[in-house]
């Protein structure tokens, strides 16, 4: 939880850093956006890198990017809606909320799975679905250790 939490709040700041100007400063230098944007972007980092760092050990890389765009999607119709004042229209439902259907359903039984694992013995969970393999494959040599 950790994780989806850091993740939560480093799009907050990674929203305003990318868009809040086009509200306060639009009529101001583009060099002092650009630095304002910098200086939001950073505390950004400050949370976003660790989410990464210790999130990857509880998600696979594929998953840990997923999350974080459904994140990101529902952090920005949240910034549309309340801090910018646009309405919500039906295409950004279709073209960003309703692909992330399938996704969203995958990692929150993967989540399921993690907190249930938590307290259940060890094979005491069915799996979910099927199994996917992966299609491509690194070489034996060029795998990670450790």
């Amino acid at each position: 939880m950790t994780t989806i939490l850091l993740l939560i709040l480093s799009n907050i700041f990674m929203t305003f850093a990318w868009y809040g100007h086009l509200k306060h400063l639009r009529h101001t230098p583009l060099l002092v956006a650009i630095l304002v944007s910098w200086r939001i972007a950073f505390f950004e980092y400050l949370l976003q890198v660790p989410a990464n760092r210790w999130g990857y050990g509880q998600f696979t890389l594929p998953q840990l990017k997923v999350t974080q765009e459904i994140i990101t999607i529902c952090v920005f119709a949240a910034f549309t809606y309340w801090y910018m004042g646009q309405p919500l229209e039906l295409g950004f439902f279709v073209g960003g909320v309703v692909p992330c259907r399938s996704r969203l359903r995958h990692v929150s039984r993967q989540l399921f799975r993690m907190a249930m694992t938590d307290c259940a013995p060890v094979g005491a969970l069915p799996p979910l679905g099927r199994t996917v393999r992966p299609v491509l494959t690194r070489p034996a040599a060029m795998r990670r250790s450790g």
